[in-house]
């Protein structure tokens, strides 16, 4: 699957196809649990999982002997090409203090985490068909990897938050396809300013092109239905893939390769564009109280909308 995306990319309509089969099979996966506490739920998967992951970070940058990202958390605001925008940690909390908001984001019903790590690098292609590899364990396994939590029941939108997360802007960050500036050899408290736009060449724009035939295609396969996914499943679906790139700054920060540090950083201020971007559609009534498909897809396609 990975082959075909980096690959060949002429092979789009095989592509969307494949990933949009993927979604159906996913969603169908889920058993239902009801939730309880919208707020619990929230502090479990979103603002835990966040804090871990970005003071991981901080702990794997200061034994390599750097303050690179020592007040990542802490940090009040940074611009990104040219925009000004919170710390997602900050949104994070006002969100999890605001009992509806937490319950607007909150899934109607959990489910048994399908896979936990669909990209298209875990998925094989065969003739047959195709099989997810490399599954993030059983449910006992991310109970205590991830949560730490008795019940380690998930929104049924996780895993297509995962292939999301892939299409806009993992691949491109994994692959070396951005351009990343910044003017300190610290993130500091004061704030900093960065550039992070794709490089132009025929393979990024080919892969914008799939970026935005892909939440086309996913719109088009019935992820409106709040019959089978909840209340709000746009919006949700959005939130969770914002937070899927927070939550993979420290994967990136423990990886291989010298640009280890870029990745992780890059990884990080898409989070907080998304997360920024989505906050404000959060501070304001909905345009007849729905998320739209325009809506969904301005804040996912951060590179078009913010360069």
């Amino acid at each position: 699957m990975r082959d075909l995306v980096c690959n060949e990319l002429q092979c789009k309509s095989e592509i969307l196809g494949l990933v949009c089969e993927l979604q159906r099979i996913l969603l169908a996966i889920y058993a239902a649990e009801t939730i309880t506490s919208p707020r619990d739920f929230f502090d479990r998967t979103y603002t835990g999982r966040v804090y871990r992951r970005l003071n991981g970070v901080v702990e794997v940058d200061r034994r390599n002997g750097s303050d690179f990202f020592s007040n990542l958390p802490y940090i009040e605001s940074m611009l990104v090409n040219g925009m000004r925008y919170k710390n997602p940690l900050e949104i994070l909390r006002e969100i999890r203090e605001n009992e509806s908001l937490c319950r607007l984001l909150a899934p109607n019903l959990l489910g048994v985490c399908a896979s936990g790590d669909p990209i298209p690098d875990n998925i094989v292609v065969c003739k047959d068909g195709f099989h997810i590899i490399d599954p993030r364990g059983d449910v006992v396994w991310m109970k205590s990897k991830f949560t730490g939590d008795p019940t380690p029941f998930y929104d049924p939108l996780y895993d297509v938050g995962k292939l999301l997360f892939y299409f806009t802007g993992w691949k491109m960050v994994r692959d070396e396809m951005f351009e990343l500036g910044y003017d300190s050899n610290t993130i500091s408290l004061a704030g900093n300013e960065f550039i992070l736009r794709p490089k132009e060449n025929r393979i990024t724009n080919l892969f914008k092109e799939i970026q935005a035939e892909f939440l086309q295609a996913s719109l088009e396969n019935g992820l409106q239905d709040q019959f089978c996914f909840g209340d709000n499943p746009l919006l949700r679906l959005a939130f969770i893939t914002a937070t899927h790139f927070l939550a993979d700054t420290h994967p990136r920060m423990v990886g291989q390769g010298e640009n280890k540090k870029h990745q992780t950083l890059a990884m990080y201020l898409i989070g907080t564009i998304l997360l920024n971007r989505l906050d404000r559609y959060l501070r304001t009534p909905f345009i007849n109280g729905q998320f739209t498909n325009t809506d969904f897809q301005n804040v996912l396609l951060w590179q078009d909308t913010f360069l």
